[in-house]
């Protein structure tokens, strides 16, 4: 186990999944983009946790991926309620991000609704935080 509380292989293993959903490539952009067009179709959405960070071994990894970064809100239900709503409960949408347990379990259920499932899930025993894929 590496110093971030991930593995290699499970840091393969997550993209290969990003990579094998045939990654559309999106601009970055914060959360005040609303709506969806037609290029945003299979997107990655990365929500970035302000209190948690994505593993640097991740973060590489995802160098050559465009992926749109979007503020997690205090507020997972409201955000994905809000102007976002029409992009991050999108089937076809992959989330990707680093939180606390209980916006974890917030954001699965949202996805579940679009029938997403959690793809990978780990635990970072050193901060708390739990880096996940939802696709």
């Amino acid at each position: 186990m590496s110093a971030a509380g991930i593995t290699r292989r499970e840091v393969l293993a997550a993209t290969a999944v990003l990579v094998s959903g045939g990654v559309a490539s999106v601009l970055c952009t914060d959360s005040r983009q609303q709506g969806v067009s037609s290029t945003d179709r299979g997107a990655t959405v990365i929500l970035q946790d302000s209190r948690h960070r994505l593993p640097h071994d991740l973060t590489q990894r995802l160098g050559g991926v465009d992926a749109r970064v979007i503020r997690l809100e205090a507020d997972p239900v409201r955000q994905w309620r809000g102007p976002q709503a029409q992009l991050l409960a999108a089937r076809d949408t992959r989330l990707l991000g680093a939180t606390s347990w209980p916006q974890f379990l917030l954001v699965r259920g949202l996805a579940e609704e679009s029938g997403r499932r959690v793809r990978y899930q780990r635990m970072d025993d050193s901060t708390g935080a739990i880096t996940w894929l939802i696709a």
